[in-house]
């Protein structure tokens, strides 16, 4: 994944499936942040897609260049996209990206009854 994003000949746009794959938890986190860092600094686009929560610990929402979005589906099946924007009454919880989303409060998480 840094190779990619570091290759010049890398293009401006790209999507990563399951960017953590294989990866330990930590080091998924500390390589997003690097990645960000990177795609950012190249004026880049990714699209990423994980099921490793601490990858999202590695986001700085704070810089509005890094979007994250959950998906959910509704009733009738179809595919609903959001933006997840972390709000003050998120901050004063006082807890990770990783858990905030592990707990429902982020969507993207199916509801089990």
């Amino acid at each position: 994944m840094l190779s990619l994003a570091m290759h010049e000949k890398a293009p401006k746009m790209f999507a990563i499936d399951s960017f953590d794959h294989a990866l330990n938890p930590r080091l998924a986190k500390k390589v997003t942040e690097i990645f960000s860092n990177i795609i950012i600094g190249q004026n880049k686009t990714v699209f990423m897609t994980t099921h490793n929560p601490l990858v999202l610990d590695g986001l700085d929402l704070s810089n509005d260049d890094i979007r994250l979005f959950t998906t959910d589906r509704n009733k009738n099946g179809h595919v609903e996209i959001r933006r997840v924007k972390i709000s003050e009454e998120l901050l004063r919880m006082n807890q990770p990206l990783s858990r905030l989303w592990i707990n429902g409060l982020l969507g993207g998480v199916p509801e089990l009854l």
